[in-house]
């Protein structure tokens, strides 16, 4: 099994929802912003040596 460092994802923006489920309960970072096809959305980032667990 391959072992990356960091993990990425984006989210819609009108994902609210989404977006605090990833960045206030399992600690994913808000490192972008940017809109493609009339939408915009928000990239993420996480260490996968963290625990999501907590």
């Amino acid at each position: 099994m391959k072992v990356y460092p960091i993990s990425v994802t984006f989210i819609n923006k009108v994902n609210k929802v989404s977006t605090k489920a990833h960045t206030k309960k399992l600690g994913w970072e808000v490192i972008d912003e940017f809109g493609f096809n009339g939408k915009e959305y928000i990239g993420l980032a996480f260490d996968m040596r963290r625990s999501v667990l907590g």
